[in-house]
């Protein structure tokens, strides 16, 4: 259904750019903007979080590509485990006398998170799980 709605909004997209324009060859030159315009705002050309707040709080939600996206992959990646490497891990140490469990085990539970030990004293952070 969602791939069937998007395939719509497209084919309007297009019809809109015909109409829009004075003949084949500005069409042809438009729809290429327009695309990078949606599909620079969906969110996977620049995360939401990186998007400026302008943005994030209308082009982000009004693009149909979001949608899709969200959709098609939440599907794809849904409970599968994340294993974070070295650089996205926050580090941090526990108080003396603490593992990393059980300083920030619960809070990783319930932030949906990963804590293990990194050595040296050190405790790394993962803030995904699945």
């Amino acid at each position: 259904m969602l791939l069937m709605l998007f395939e719509l909004f497209y084919v309007g997209f297009g019809q809109f750019i015909a109409a829009f324009s004075p003949n084949e060859l500005f069409a042809s030159l438009l729809v290429p903007c327009f695309f990078t315009f949606i599909a620079a705002f969906c969110g996977v050309v620049v995360p939401y979080a990186a998007l400026p707040h302008f943005w994030q709080s209308w082009m982000y939600w009004l693009t149909p590509f979001h949608y899709l996206l969200e959709g098609l992959v939440g599907v794809v990646t849904h409970n599968v485990p994340v294993r974070c490497v070295a650089r996205e891990e926050a580090q941090f140490s526990p108080p003396s006398g603490m593992t990393c469990t059980e300083y920030a085990g619960s809070y990783a539970q319930k932030a949906g998170g990963s804590v293990r030990d990194a050595g040296n004293g050190m405790c790394s952070f993962c803030q995904y799980s699945t």
